[in-house]
């Protein structure tokens, strides 16, 4: 039986990053994963057109909440954390890509030798932050 993850994603007016995201997922994760996404509304009523359409479209591992207020990125992190149900819960910005096959394995297993980290970083991407002994 493969580990249950919860993914949390916070949404807004980037559809054509939350598309690409949603597909690196499907991809690339390994665990019996769920994507918890708040999508905040946005003043483009297209984008939020196009988020929604996404969003509805994505098949059942992808939980969509549309917040009729602007809860803010702290809320909606906040209105995740409340609804995750696993053990470890990974969050991701809705411009995100993975393209590392089992990231959410490699996450969740360094999570369960080294119950000392509460966060981990990818220290990469194209404005890397030297982040020290962080994982």
């Amino acid at each position: 039986m493969s580990r249950r993850l919860d993914i949390g994603i916070a949404s807004y007016g980037n559809p054509e990053g939350l598309s690409r995201l949603l597909a690196s997922l499907e991809k690339f994760c390994r665990t019996d994963w769920r994507a918890l996404v708040i999508s905040n509304p946005h003043p483009d009523q297209e984008a939020n057109d196009a988020a929604r359409a996404i969003l509805s479209a994505a098949g059942s591992r992808v939980w969509p909440s549309f917040a009729k207020e602007n809860v803010g990125y702290v809320g909606a992190v906040n209105l995740i954390l409340k609804e995750a149900e696993t053990e470890y819960v990974a969050y991701c910005d809705h411009d995100v890509e993975h393209f590392t096959e089992g990231w959410d394995e490699l996450l969740a297993g360094v999570l369960d030798r080294h119950h000392e980290v509460g966060m981990m970083f990818g220290n990469g991407g194209p404005y890397p932050i030297d982040r020290g002994n962080y994982w």
